[in-house]
């Protein structure tokens, strides 16, 4: 009898240990599929975040572009003034 209830309890702890393999298992599949999640959520917003700062770059640029057309409307007015003022002269 003791032989048939050693293999018993042996049966029994490896059934357990077999067991918590298996939770081991489904643990770490469910943190490979979050970890998975999370990596694809990143992913997508380090290229939100590079495609902001560029047009953020370019954007600046066209900017400054503008503001010197600016600069030239009122010269171009000041020159059309002095233009008139010397053809009225004559």
């Amino acid at each position: 009898m003791n032989k048939i209830e050693a293999m018993l309890n042996t049966a029994k702890i490896n059934e357990l240990l077999h067991k918590k393999d298996k939770e081991a298992a489904i643990k770490a599949a469910k943190k490979k599929k979050c970890m998975c999640v999370l990596g694809f959520i990143g992913a997508v917003l380090l290229a939100s975040v590079i495609v902001y700062v560029v047009y953020r770059y370019i954007t600046a640029k066209r900017l400054d572009d503008f503001e010197d057309f600016e600069d030239f409307e009122e010269e171009f007015e000041d020159f059309e003034e002095e233009l008139k003022e010397t053809v009225d002269a004559e």
